[in-house]
């Protein structure tokens, strides 16, 4: 009897904790499929959705703000359709922001402010004084505001708040909670696998979104890269944008047909007109390669550009330098092609595709004609899209394709009179200040950014622009990128003088700013690639001498005579030069030190007292 006993209470208490375990289970079940529907938090990158084209982010609103402002690139029109700007920066403090473009319609584009939201203290701000109107989308709270005629939307999502355009916050919450939309960093992730940036000001991430219903021809350019991340600092006078791009053969991408090209040197500079609107400039070191994707590219945009006889690598050879180029002129547009060949052109070749009815020799050049039937651009197709060339000379082994006879006969006299983006210090400084080795180089004046700001109604203020430049050198796997755009923008009168003073020679380095001693005013020192010297000052040569060695690194200014006076010091590869405020050579100068390869100069005054030392 008591063994049955105590077999029943065993028997008795493993049913209870078998209950006790499965209704623990259970519970545990239920909680975890609860907090599995719960929606996640959301962080900034979440609230961004994937028809955005362009994110900037930053962790320092204010100073980006401030800069923006003091760079005025964006028109009053832009500033004054978000009037909570202002009232952002002192509740975002350092916390990092997003802001994001939408392009709605060809020509119509919305923005959206991602923002801590800080509680209600933040939406306080930005609807006091205002007009507010909510109402329910998709189960969300939607504020509509009017302020000073000015509408947008705000909307509390998690820990953020949305400001900006109602249509593109709508599209945030249908992504958020009806999964209708895919999100950016999801589109974009290649762009968030790239190599690690720290903006100074911020980071901008873009993303085109591909039209792929678009119609397609041969003078239809196909997309530029599938995407870009770049870094930026930003001041008064200039934005610099340091970052990757990337090519996308499935979306035929145009840097796609640079994939297998080494970077190198662009020096068409030497014939480019200093007045150009626009130019880009590329080096390709393997023409074949290039061609082979050319066809495949022209063949995923059903354009019908198959490369011209004889124009092939085997008339090319294998390393090409191509500069492409737009001049306005008065009601009409000269363009022309320069092409640089490490292979002599084959004369008889051309003739072979030469109207023989025509030519016309002018300033010491045969021009010639292509006969109706052939289309060179076809060779170059799509640098050359929306261009046919007519006309064709060499000048200094550079063989020279033009749209006009008039065209032809413009280079010439420009290259003639050194009329020259190398001969213009306006240019010659702009440039040197981006990178001097790249597999594609445009540049260009406000003019073309103000058609593409007009076509796509963008609220640039592009009368800021002065000049820009971007460009693009492969790296393997993806395309290091710089850009540059100027926004100091001198009187009209200056730009006339800096426009006209020619050089005997383009700039070899970047020109130095220095001061003028009797009226502290800044002046221009630089040597051009004849070894020449210069000082410039409000757009005229003060003097120019010939040095006849290059100088090494920079030059200094130094009170070398103790005479309250600022002379120049610089080093050659063999020598210590120092000349003074004219160009002369001062007495017991240059040191001359044979068999020496120095490559800069420093310069140092421990106590402020004159006594320099030079280290070489």
């Amino acid at each position: 009897p008591r063994i049955f006993v105590c077999n029943v209470c065993i028997k008795n208490v493993t049913m209870r904790a078998l209950v006790i375990t499965a209704s623990i289970l259970l519970t545990l079940a239920v909680v975890i499929f609860w907090l599995i529907t719960l929606p996640v938090k959301a962080e900034p990158w979440d609230l961004i959705t994937s028809d955005a084209w362009l994110v900037i982010e930053t962790d320092h609103p204010q100073q980006l703000l401030d800069k923006v402002k003091a760079s005025g690139i964006l028109s009053a029109k832009a500033l004054s359709k978000f009037p909570f700007l202002n009232r952002l920066p002192k509740w975002v403090g350092n916390k990092k922001l997003l802001i994001a473009a939408y392009r709605i319609s060809p020509g119509k584009h919305e923005v959206t402010f991602v923002v801590p939201s800080y509680g209600s203290a933040l939406y306080d701000s930005i609807t006091k004084g205002a007009s507010v109107k909510t109402r329910i989308f998709s189960g969300a709270n939607i504020s509509d505001i009017t302020v000073q005629k000015e509408t947008y939307s705000a909307c509390s999502m998690d820990d953020y708040l949305l400001v900006g355009s109602a249509i593109s916050i709508e599209g945030v919450i249908r992504a958020r909670y009806e999964g209708s939309k895919a999100l950016f960093k999801e589109r974009s992730s290649e762009l968030f696998k790239m190599a690690s940036l720290k903006g100074d000001d911020g980071n901008v991430y873009i993303k085109p979104i591909y039209q792929t219903s678009r119609k397609k021809s041969s003078s239809q350019w196909p997309d530029w890269p599938d995407g870009i991340v770049y870094d930026f600092k930003a001041n008064s006078s200039q934005v610099l944008f340091n970052g990757f791009a990337f090519d996308s053969l499935s979306k035929s991408s145009l840097l796609t047909l640079y994939r297998d090209q080494k970077p190198g040197a662009l020096t068409l500079a030497t014939m480019i007109p200093s007045d150009v609107e626009w130019a880009s400039q590329h080096y390709i070191s393997n023409f074949p390669k290039w061609s082979s994707r050319k066809a495949a590219l022209a063949k995923a945009n059903d354009a019908k550009v198959s490369t011209p006889e004889p124009f092939n690598s085997k008339f090319f050879g294998n390393e090409l330098e191509l500069a492409f180029y737009s001049v306005s002129v008065r009601d009409t547009i000269d363009k022309a092609i320069i092409i640089k060949s490490a292979k002599p052109f084959d004369t008889s070749a051309l003739r072979s595709v030469t109207d023989t009815s025509f030519n016309d020799s002018y300033a010491g050049y045969s021009i010639a004609q292509f006969n109706a039937s052939v289309k060179p651009e076809n060779a170059f197709w799509p640098i050359t899209s929306h261009t046919h060339f007519r006309y064709y000379f060499v000048l200094d082994g550079r063989l020279v394709w033009a749209e006009t006879l008039r065209s032809a006969k413009s280079l010439i006299d420009r290259i003639q009179n050194e009329q020259t983006v190398s001969k213009s210090l306006a240019w010659s400084t702009f440039l040197s200040s981006i990178a001097q080795e790249a597999n594609v180089t445009l540049f260009g004046t406000r003019a073309v950014l103000d058609h593409f700001a007009a076509l796509e109604s963008l609220p640039l203020a592009t009368s800021q622009v002065e000049q820009f430049a971007v460009n693009f050198s492969n790296l393997g796997e993806n395309f290091y990128s710089a850009c540059l755009i100027k926004l100091n923008k001198p009187s009209v009168q200056e730009r006339k003088v800096e426009a006209n003073l020619q050089l005997l020679a383009s700039a070899s380095g970047a020109p130095q700013l220095v001061i003028n001693h009797t009226t502290n005013e800044n002046e221009i020192f630089l040597q051009d690639s004849l070894k020449n010297e210069y000082l410039i000052a409000k757009g005229k040569i003060l003097w120019q001498s010939s040095l006849g060695e290059f100088i090494e690194g920079q030059a200094h200014q130094v009170d070398y005579l103790k005479n309250d006076k600022l002379q120049y010091i610089f080093a050659t590869k063999e020598s210590l030069q120092l000349v003074d405020r004219l160009g002369r050579p001062v007495t017991g100068f240059p040191k001359m030190f044979a068999g020496k390869n120095f490559q800069r100069l420093s310069v140092v005054d421990y106590y402020q007292s004159r006594n320099y030392r030079f280290l070489l």
